[in-house]
């Protein structure tokens, strides 16, 4: 029974045929697509950060310009790995960087990026406001942080995973989903908001909600944190 529920069994062996495909992966991409939607081709944010980037799936979502863009985290390697693109179009050289980063701990210098992405990862940490004044720290005054945040344990986000994820993670022969996300998902969205409205007091926060607008976390299952960095104190 040691891999009932294994969280890093899921990660390695099942992430992306349990939540990248079917109309489960058709959902995920509309939410990667809502992070992004304040921003078109036409911006430019030259250095980005995106904290628990995993395989690099939201990048392919990403519209803006930009000239350094580093994938983080904890399960890539120690080790740096550059890949060097062009584009053709615009003849602007662009740089992705992915590398092992702990967003307890970042080893990046004050004021550094000008827009810092964490995708679904604040529920994950166990120190959760710790990360989110890293965050800060790193981001230039004026910058942007794009925080997602899954309604857990709302309504509707449990019961699409007792209908279609729970079952579908069992029929791709992951078993024990429920125990994977008791394990996994550690924080709730209450206490994540009041983190975040704490942290970033001095900052300007908007909130979006997906699928709806309501101000609910029950009836929604996602919310959308974009902060517009202030000035240091």
């Amino acid at each position: 029974m040691k891999d009932f529920g294994n969280v890093d069994l899921f990660y390695s062996n099942f992430y992306d045929s349990v939540l990248r495909t079917g109309f489960i992966g058709a959902a995920q991409n509309r939410t990667h697509r809502s992070i992004e939607k304040l921003w078109s081709s036409s911006d430019e944010f030259e250095n980005v950060l995106e904290v628990g980037a995993g395989n690099g799936t939201h990048l392919q979502f990403v519209k803006h310009m930009y000239s350094n863009y580093y994938e983080t985290d904890l399960r890539l390697p120690r080790q740096v790995d550059h890949l060097m693109v062009t584009e053709s179009s615009t003849a602007k050289s662009k740089q992705l960087i992915r590398e092992f980063a702990d967003v307890l701990d970042l080893h990046y210098e004050d004021n550094q990026f000008d827009r810092v992405i964490p995708t679904c990862l604040i529920l994950h940490l166990e120190q959760p406001e710790k990360a989110l004044s890293e965050m800060r720290r790193v981001t230039k005054d004026g910058g942007v942080i794009s925080i997602l945040v899954p309604c857990e344990p709302g309504l509707i986000l449990r019961i699409s995973r007792r209908l279609l994820t729970s079952p579908k993670a069992k029929r791709v022969g992951f078993a024990g989903y429920d125990l994977f996300n008791a394990r996994d998902h550690i924080n709730y969205l209450a206490s994540i908001d009041k983190l975040i409205h704490f942290v970033f007091r001095r900052d300007k926060i908007r909130i979006s909600r997906l699928p709806f607008r309501w101000p609910s976390w029950n009836l929604n299952f996602y919310y959308i944190y974009t902060v517009y960095r202030g000035e240091n104190d």
